[in-house]
């Protein structure tokens, strides 16, 4: 291997966008020539580097094409580092059986190749992999294998190992054993400033005094890690855990006001935690259907976009079923209510009313709730004071508010009831605004996708460059409910760029552009 690219390989976890920048160079470089296993040990690197950018479908990508390369040449060393890569990858996105499968390869391969840095990586990864698998007992003999094969020079990778054995001792209820492995960890953390790591010992070491009803040590160790967890950066899910075990400190001391603080912190980081994990099951969906992608065939393909599509489609329908029914299961504690007599005039109202709408008695209640159409609200009257109306008679609708300017979207059920011979009507009245407009976005951000899906499954069936750009322009364009758009290639023999596809004003008929023109590249 180059000894630049090397240079790469080794500074991927600590430095990975300078090992990206220069793997790309070095991929850039052999691109020119017919060097392929070095072009390919190129995205190699590119890959495992991306991974830790946060370039994780990328990285897949990279990392599935030279895999295919590298396995045709039977380059087993490389064949490793792809799969560890691979490994991290789906770690990310928490599907830890497939991760325990690379990693498996990966080790036996690294193993028979006499990569020992790299085998005592993979001995951790291993490792890790059954700690997150909740097998505490087969990662212990993986985890001390690395710490064997580790050169004392690798002090983080020490570090690493010694916190993993530390974890699944703790787990298995060998708090002894837990801590000196902690102990061992947290000195060499501190040494190199291993931040993340210095705090994962501290709340370990913290919940094992706990454990054993050492209440000062146990704080004193929390307390640390309160000091370390603010150098941590993104770091919402090592807060909330200090909060829940700082919760569980003062319930056993008996302090259950600051037990009640730390739990409701670690409650409202929960909640941000379990966005973000919908956000990253998103993210799981999408790099799930790539890699179907990148492993078929044109045939299979379009089929899965034309499902893909459909499952879309459905979901944009369920999501108006779901809100309906969200509305309706509101607690009504906390809806505002009116009541009112037939000509609409507000007779009494509760606290929220007077809150939510600034509603007055005596005032109309069309001058506080109005449909997109005025006539409505007559016609909903007339049936709701009809003498033929049953009692269980009831409407909901979704109506509008003006407050200071803005427009609220509100959920309003209407009933009545017979009040000493006298029929009143009741509203019931909730904001939904923020819960529509959030919904709104998302069935955009669905009807995007379903658009993109749309122009994805139509280009399988383009056989020309010229039927690609007029499906962009008439399909994809129009869809996106874009007015205008003109499409020019550039035509390399007069180096010229030349209309070739339109839609609006200069596309008024068929697959005619009204007027061509050309224009010198450069102007």
């Amino acid at each position: 291997m180059k000894k630049n690219l090397q240079y790469a390989i080794d500074i991927c976890a600590s430095k990975p966008n300078e090992a990206y920048k220069k793997a790309e160079e070095i991929y850039q470089e052999f691109s020119q020539i017919d060097d392929l296993f070095s072009l390919n040990e190129a995205k190699m690197v590119m890959a495992h580097a991306g991974q830790f950018l946060g370039l994780y479908s990328l990285s897949y990508q990279l990392a599935h094409d030279c895999l295919v390369y590298f396995e045709n040449e039977n380059a087993e060393y490389h064949i490793g580092y792809v799969l560890n890569t691979l490994g991290f990858i789906y770690n990310y996105f928490d599907d830890h059986q497939s991760r325990l499968e690379v990693n498996i390869k990966s080790l036996e391969l690294r193993k028979k190749t006499g990569d020992i840095d790299g085998y005592s990586r993979s001995l951790n990864n291993t490792g890790d992999t059954y700690i997150q698998l909740g097998e505490y007992e087969k990662a212990l003999p993986f985890l001390s294998e690395c710490l064997s094969k580790t050169p004392e020079e690798n002090v983080r990778m020490h570090c690493v190992a010694n916190s993993n054995i530390g974890e699944a001792l703790y787990h298995l209820n060998e708090f002894s054993a837990s801590r000196k492995h902690f102990d061992i960890c947290l000195k060499l953390s501190d040494s190199i400033a291993f931040h993340p790591i210095t705090f994962n010992c501290q709340l370990f070491i913290g919940m094992i005094y706990l454990k054993i009803n050492d209440f000062p040590n146990a704080k004193l160790f929390f307390e640390e890690a309160e000091k370390t967890v603010i150098q941590l950066v993104d770091a919402n899910e090592e807060r909330a855990q200090l909060h829940k075990q700082l919760g569980n400190y003062y319930k056993q001391t008996e302090n259950f006001k600051e037990a009640i603080y730390h739990f409701q912190e670690f409650y409202h980081l929960e909640q941000a935690i379990k966005t973000a994990k919908q956000q990253k099951e998103i993210k799981n969906i999408q790099h799930a259907v790539e890699i179907n992608e990148l492993q078929s065939q044109k045939n299979s393909l379009e089929v899965l976009v034309r499902e893909r599509t459909s499952k879309l489609e459905n979901t944009l329908k369920e999501l108006s079923a779901q809100e309906l029914l969200n509305r309706k299961t509101l607690n009504s504690a906390r809806n505002a209510i009116i009541v009112f007599d037939e000509e609409g005039v507000i007779s009494d109202f509760n606290p929220s009313a007077g809150k939510l709408l600034e509603a007055k008695l005596g005032k109309n209640i069309s001058d506080y709730l109005f449909f997109k159409d005025h006539f409505v609200f007559q016609q909903v009257l007339s049936h709701l004071f009809s003498p033929e109306t049953s009692d269980q008679l009831k409407f909901e609708f979704e109506m509008y508010h003006t407050r200071a300017g803005n427009e609220l979207i509100l959920d309003v059920s209407f009933t009545q009831v017979e009040d000493n011979n006298k029929k009143k009507g009741i509203s019931f009245i909730n904001d939904i605004t923020i819960q529509v407009l959030a919904d709104k976005d998302r069935k955009k951000e669905l009807e995007t996708e379903i658009t993109i899906n749309y122009f994805a499954q139509s280009l399988f069936k383009a056989n020309s460059v010229d039927e690609v750009l007029w499906g962009l322009a008439k399909d994809c364009i129009s869809r996106l409910e874009f007015v205008d758009c003109v499409i020019y290639i550039i035509d390399e023999a007069s180096n010229l760029l030349v209309q070739k596809a339109a839609h609006g004003p200069k596309n008024p008929i068929d697959f005619d552009i009204h007027k061509p023109i050309t224009i010198p590249v450069g102007n």
